[in-house]
């Protein structure tokens, strides 16, 4: 059997395991999950190339990643020295996930979609290595960035889970109780006594704003560590492009947009230019999915405003600047079997 499946399609007739079961309808519209699903399924379907079973590789290892850094959230209450294990089980695995060199790709892998905790945890940990290798910072700085994006929500361990999971508006106490988890954080950080304060400070800091309009200490610009302000940047982005209990992700138009929007005065305006514009240009030749629901391919970004770039759809170019058109999603993966 010769199937060509992509994201976005439909299936064309009803689709049975080898046992007879049928798995999908005729008419189901195919996600990247589905299709992942298919392929773990029964099915004689021929080969899958190299490049799609390392997306779903990745995808395995990062369930993996989730799992072991639960693990050790979950165990700091009675032994805080096994925070440690962070440094060698779960850096390795943010480092490698990191090398993906198709940001549509890696954007599925790491959008929240089960447990937000900790996807988000790993997720934001990828995401803030990848804009510190943007930024060429040293390979000493580069991996402390990287282990306090992995401990950064630390502190939500003491936390109720009924807080944390809340699907609706959270009271005025339940609010401070969540703000809470960056003080928390801190304390678990340094009671340990393994890794530098620069490591705590990015959990005690990373909802800090350059306003002061942020928490826990309201402070400002002057006052906030370079790294806390690449991981408040890498953890708005995972956060707004994510699915929660309480609302579905954003359009990654709308997320780059209120960032942009922000960078004049809670977000780093450097720092955040620097990411939206290289995010962008890291997307010229990937497919995308518009507002209408058709399908594009990015071809340009324009330097004024990378947001809006021109895009091609069958042999026609689209000038998203002068459109009501706008990127919904990158589309992550195409699957020929």
């Amino acid at each position: 059997m010769d199937l060509d499946w992509k994201v976005g399609d439909r299936m064309t007739k009803d689709l049975f395991s080898k046992q007879g079961d049928l798995l999908v309808r005729e008419g189901t519209l195919l996600t990247p999950e589905l299709i992942k699903r298919l392929l773990e399924s029964d099915l004689d379907l021929g080969r899958i190339n190299e490049d799609d079973w390392l997306f779903v590789q990745r995808e395995r290892a990062m369930k993996e990643t989730m799992a072991e850094l639960e693990k050790i959230f979950t165990q700091i209450h009675t032994n805080n020295q096994i925070i440690q294990e962070v440094e060698t089980s779960i850096v390795p695995q943010v480092e490698q996930m990191t090398a993906e060199k198709d940001l549509a790709k890696l954007l599925h892998v790491i959008k929240a979609k089960d447990d937000y905790t900790y996807r988000h945890t790993v997720g934001v940990s990828i995401l803030s290595r990848l804009i510190g290798t943007w930024l060429k910072l040293d390979e000493v700085i580069l991996k402390e960035l990287t282990l306090g994006a992995v401990l950064h929500d630390i502190g939500k361990v003491e936390i109720p889970d009924a807080i944390l999971n809340k699907p609706g508006a959270l009271t005025k106490d339940e609010y401070r109780i969540i703000q809470d988890h960056t003080v928390k954080g801190y304390r678990i950080i340094q009671e340990s006594g393994i890794y530098s304060d620069t490591v705590a400070l990015m959990a005690l800091e990373h909802h800090e704003r350059e306003d002061g309009t942020g928490y826990p200490y309201q402070k400002t610009r002057n006052e906030i560590h370079l790294l806390s302000k690449i991981l408040a940047v890498a953890d708005v982005f995972h956060a707004m492009t994510s699915d929660r209990v309480y609302r579905k992700g954003m359009a990654l138009y709308d997320v780059l947009l209120q960032m942009r929007q922000d960078r004049f005065g809670k977000l780093e305006p450097r720092i955040t230019d620097f990411f939206v514009r290289r995010f962008m240009e890291q997307c010229i030749g990937s497919k995308a999915r518009l507002n209408d629901g058709s399908r594009v391919e990015i071809v340009f970004i324009p330097y004024e405003n990378p947001i809006c770039p021109i895009v091609k759809q069958g042999t026609n170019y689209i000038d998203l600047r002068m459109s009501p058109l706008y990127i919904q999603e990158l589309i992550p993966v195409t699957v020929k079997v």
